[in-house]
């Protein structure tokens, strides 16, 4: 299964910032697309995307990953820097934004405050 059949049909929902600081973030699914609204910050996710850092980032579902989405100094190796690197115009502070929706739509888990740490949760039928 990949993640686009999770928003074959249209719904909205609320995510919210691992950090527990920060304002809601509102996203409407729509056939694949993800409208994602952070406070000013409006952007399409499209699944492809969400499907990428889970075969590609997120590779092993026992180790810990690290957001590590400073807009200046994203940290080497976090999902920040990956996103930077394979997925512009999206930047480090959308990984805060990604990362929350990950969470929200249960493909990975997370732990900490500062760093935050994160790791995919293990599905037999998504990404072995």
């Amino acid at each position: 299964m990949k993640i686009k059949e999770k928003f074959s049909s249209k719904k909205t929902f609320e995510a919210f910032p691992l950090s527990g600081k920060g304002k809601r973030i509102i996203v409407n699914s729509t056939d694949g697309n993800l409208n994602i609204t952070w406070g000013e910050l409006k952007f399409i996710l499209n699944s492809r995307v969400i499907d990428d850092i889970l075969e590609n980032y997120f590779k092993d579902d026992q180790e810990w990953y690290v957001l590590g989405a400073g807009m200046t100094n994203p940290i080497v190796g976090g999902l920040g820097e990956y996103i930077k690197n394979n997925h512009a115009p999206l930047t480090p502070r959308h990984a805060s934004a990604i990362a929350s929706v990950m969470v929200s739509i249960g493909v990975i888990e997370f732990k900490g405050q500062k760093p935050i740490f994160m790791r995919r949760i293990h599905f037999d039928s998504i990404y072995k």
